[in-house]
């Protein structure tokens, strides 16, 4: 399996560089190819899966995201899409419509590909490295992995 990594972010070696890089290790760990991308950097090449990642800033995912997203629509159009989000506001079942509404759902309607469910949704954090994610973001993707398998039998 080929897997690609698109991701940004505002504050370099922090929250979401963190879990790329354990979703990475985890993924090449199980013998999967895996490449990471900044969206100005990817090239459409033969992935069986694309794992799209953004933190949420101002209440919105990243625009540099929003924009890869649109244009690369058709190069997105029969790919399996696993997405996921970090915020203050990911855990919490008290803002999970606002959560979906908010952040998740303008990811979603620029996505031509099929995505697998579930959104990964977690705490991010700017001081301190929150160890805790690096169990949730490796079950999250072997969650999705199960799902494919699951699609593909």
């Amino acid at each position: 399996m080929n897997v690609a990594i698109v991701w940004d972010t505002k504050r370099e070696n922090k929250a979401t560089h963190q879990m790329v890089l354990w979703l990475s290790e985890f993924l090449s760990n199980m013998g999967i190819h895996v490449e990471t991308f900044r969206p100005a950097e990817f090239q459409n090449q033969n992935f069986d899966l694309i794992v799209i990642g953004t933190p949420i800033y101002y209440e919105k995912p990243m625009k540099s995201i929003l924009t890869f997203l649109e244009s690369h629509k058709s190069d997105l159009k029969n790919k399996k899409i696993a997405l996921f989000i970090l915020g203050w506001a990911n855990k919490s079942k008290r803002f999970d419509g606002y959560v979906k509404r908010k952040y998740i759902a303008p990811l979603i309607e620029k996505i031509s590909g099929t995505i697998i469910e579930p959104v990964g949704r977690f705490r991010g954090w700017i001081r301190k490295l929150d160890n805790s994610q690096k169990e949730e973001i490796e079950t999250w993707i072997q969650d999705i992995l199960d799902q494919i398998a699951i699609q593909e039998s």
